[in-house]
């Protein structure tokens, strides 16, 4: 999946794919998310606290007036995050 836009929580922007750029509100912090471009897939990047590394949180969402079928719902999901995982770690060269 393409990133669509990345909110940086530290500089205070989201920046649009097209370079465009608006301020952000919201918690101030070593955050990035970004935005995918299935509507509600997003992840976040920031550094550890304890630790010399980076983590990476995967979200899906999907509002729930749109779910109608739970135990589908919830599987299209989990299928979503698996395909997000699988091509961050083929970024990362895994």
């Amino acid at each position: 999946q393409q990133v669509v836009a990345i909110r940086d929580y530290l500089q205070q922007f989201r920046r649009e794919a097209d370079g465009s750029q608006q301020s952000l509100a919201g918690p101030h912090g070593n955050l990035l998310i970004m935005e995918l471009e299935e509507t509600g897939n997003l992840v976040a990047v920031r550094p550890s606290g304890t630790e010399t590394k980076i983590k990476f949180y995967g979200f899906a969402y999907r509002p729930a007036e749109q779910l109608s079928d739970l135990p589908r719902d919830l599987a299209e999901l989990q299928a979503r995050m698996d395909q997000v995982e699988k091509e961050m770690q083929q970024l990362a060269g895994l």
